[in-house]
């Protein structure tokens, strides 16, 4: 017998906050994996969290209490440390990066890709 998920929009995940846009992140199909977890469960743990698509819905819906995000890449953990701890500094930073790189977007791009490759500065990856 073959279990068949239905995939269908959660109305309550309509404008669940989502802090960075990131390749691969898992937000559209977040609509399908929150309802999986089953009832009773108070944490879940996100292992490749990039922008914690899945641990962000699952606590919008109600569906868990708390959520753990874990990924291998440093400056990401470090983005989402900044985003939870420091907040206010890191917007005050893309602030910055943003209107600085208004009058010429791509080759300011350029430059800050190639900063954040040298540095690893949390405001720098957004």
């Amino acid at each position: 017998m073959e279990h068949v998920v239905s995939f269908r929009r959660l109305d309550m995940l309509k404008g669940t906050p989502q802090p960075f846009p990131y390749q691969g992140s898992k937000r559209y199909l977040a609509n399908a994996i929150v309802p999986l977890i089953p009832d009773g469960v108070d944490r879940i743990i996100e292992p490749f969290c990039g922008s914690a698509a899945v641990s962000i819905a699952a606590r919008q819906t109600g569906k868990v209490q708390s959520a753990v995000i874990a990924d291998i890449n440093a400056p990401l953990i470090d983005l989402w440390n900044e985003i939870l701890k420091e907040p206010d500094r890191l917007i005050a930073g893309y602030t910055y990066l943003w209107n600085e790189q208004l009058s010429n977007p791509r080759e300011y791009f350029k430059e800050v890709r190639d900063s954040f490759n040298e540095t690893h500065k949390t405001a720098l990856l957004i």
